[in-house]
């Protein structure tokens, strides 16, 4: 059976969330999960059995819990940090109540304790601040279409050893890292490779018994890569457009034997707005197919008054853009113009409970979404609308 999400593999959350808080979330499922809740103490062994656990999510987990995980997760940012805030202000809610804001330590102001707070404790100002934090850019995998279906990758030990090596040397030479450690999970969609390495060196100044003293560390760093070997599409999660690119051809040298797998001119041309342009003022989303499916609409639009550039125009509407846009200017010809991006949002109801998905489509390569669940079924309303390029034939061999 394939998960509708994805497994919750933050080493950096799970490392440093506050266990007492974790523990409340998991409470509702004592009776599903296999671990000891009564055992979760603070010492790093515990966090290191949480970290294999969810590592190791397969169909017996439960699929709310790892979607609520990933969605608190997507919080932790200063920009989450701050729509929640926002969020708590318009709503005269309180995140953290002011008698526990007395504690001297100042961890309640850690992205992860309030996202978590108020997941558990202000849900509606959570789900207003995960909704306002859809019309900022999610880092979505860069994808890479190789010239052929059902390539098997080489998965023995000499293989995964020359991957981990390679990938290695890449990330030790540009950050100096010297650490870089590789994971292989088993997964419905494939390959999955977890690749954690050192960052760059960060200074700051921390205070230390009243003083500020300078400090110096390394942040890690989680890359992931995951492969389907039916389609041939590489799907690589990384810092720099660079990073990905490297990683990518790692991959298709060590584990394909195919060092120009990737390598063709239809390797990233993989979206089309072709549908808009054409329909113009009469365009819709069609999800009737779909019993899930409670509403889509395309929220925002940029495009260009000409086709080489120009100046730019974005229009938002949380109804239907493409309707107001040709309200305020019936004579556009988007034809004649070039849209630069759009960005769609698809309403589903799921185990009873709704789920916004908001995707950027920016041609050619790019269809940028939170991927932790529902991505198949994305998938497929972006193929049914046409957005979906289909993959050329590949040029055959005399």
């Amino acid at each position: 059976m394939i998960r509708d999400v994805k497994r919750f593999a933050s080493k950096k959350f799970l490392y440093t969330v506050d266990l007492a808080l974790l523990k409340r979330f998991l409470e509702p499922y004592r009776g599903e999960i296999s671990l000891d809740l009564d055992a979760l103490g603070g010492d790093k062994q515990a966090r290191a059995r949480l970290y294999e656990y969810f590592l190791n999510a397969d169909e017996n987990y439960p699929a709310q819990m790892l979607d609520d995980l990933h969605r608190i997760a997507d919080l932790c940012t200063d920009v989450g940090v701050g729509q929640l805030r926002n969020r708590a202000e318009i709503a005269g809610v309180e995140l953290i109540p002011i008698a526990e804001l007395q504690a001297s330590d100042g961890l309640r102001f850690n992205p992860r304790y309030l996202a978590l707070r108020a997941f558990l404790d202000h849900p509606d100002v959570f789900d207003a601040a995960l909704d306002w934090l859809a019309f900022d850019d999610h880092r979505s995998p860069a994808e890479f279409v190789g010239a052929d279906e059902n390539v098997k990758p080489h998965l023995g030990k000499e293989a995964r050893e020359a991957f981990e090596q390679q990938a290695g040397e890449f990330f030790n030479a540009r950050y100096q890292g010297r650490y870089c450690k590789v994971h292989w999970y088993p997964d419905e969609d494939g390959t999955n490779i977890l690749v954690s390495h050192g960052k760059q060196p960060v200074s700051t100044l921390v205070i230390v018994e009243d003083q500020e003293r300078p400090l110096t560390f390394r942040e890690t760093k989680q890359d992931t890569l995951t492969y389907d070997q039916h389609t041939g599409r590489l799907k690589v999660a990384s810092g720099t457009v660079d990073e990905r690119q490297r990683l990518c051809a790692i991959f298709a040298t060590t584990l394909l034997g195919k060092p120009k797998f990737f390598e063709h001119d239809g390797c990233q041309r993989l979206y089309t707005l072709d549908p808009i342009t054409a329909a113009g003022a009469s365009f819709q989303l069609k999800g009737a197919w779909d019993p899930d499916l409670s509403e889509a609409a395309v929220i925002e639009i940029q495009f260009y008054n000409q086709p080489r550039g120009g100046w730019a125009v974005t229009i938002r509407d949380a109804k239907d853009v493409i309707a107001r846009l040709f309200e305020k200017c019936p004579e556009t010809n988007l034809e004649e113009a070039r849209i630069n991006y759009v960005r769609l949002r698809f309403t589903f109801r799921v185990n009873g409970k709704k789920r916004k998905k908001t995707v950027k489509i920016k041609p050619p390569s790019l269809a940028s979404f939170d991927r932790t669940s529902l991505e198949a079924k994305v998938m497929e309303h972006l193929r049914r609308n046409g957005f979906c390029l289909s993959r050329h034939a590949a040029t055959p061999v005399a």
